[in-house]
């Protein structure tokens, strides 16, 4: 049987369900690398804190561990959604080109062993992560 319309009508709804599909999986793929990003930021600072704690007024260099779980590259709205879903992390300073995250651990009064650590990140001009530089320190 020739239907003129029943061609179109099926072309239509066809393009509208795989339209609805990939808008479906791009939106499913950009939550689930931002969860892995904030795992990775779970992660990290554990790893920060295990990694031995500064003395007096030194600062432990531990950009290369910062970079290693942000790497360069990711936007900065998604470094920012990372840090920010962490309690005892503060951010300082959040421009287009430079965000300064604080993350205390302990009261200094209270706890021997309080440290912070301390991330500057800076991204280009498309808001691409493009270099770390963390340090650890002893809260005072």
């Amino acid at each position: 049987m020739d239907r003129p319309g029943f061609s179109a009508c099926t072309r239509f709804c066809v393009i509208v369900v795989a339209v609805m599909l990939v808008a479906g999986c791009t939106a499913s793929t950009h939550t689930g690398s931002l969860t892995s990003v904030q795992a990775d930021v779970s992660e990290m600072l554990e790893e920060i804190h295990a990694s031995g704690k500064p003395v007096g007024f030194e600062q432990q260099d531990v950009s290369a561990l910062v970079s290693r779980h942000l790497p360069v590259g990711t936007p900065h709205a998604d470094v920012l959604a990372a840090v920010r879903t962490h309690s005892g992390t503060r951010v300082i300073e959040d421009s287009p080109a430079t965000l300064i995250v604080r993350n205390d651990t302990g009261k200094a009064m209270l706890d021997p062993d309080a440290r912070s650590v301390v991330m500057t990140f800076t991204f280009d001009g498309s808001g691409r992560l493009a270099t770390v530089r963390a340090v650890q320190l002893k809260h005072q």
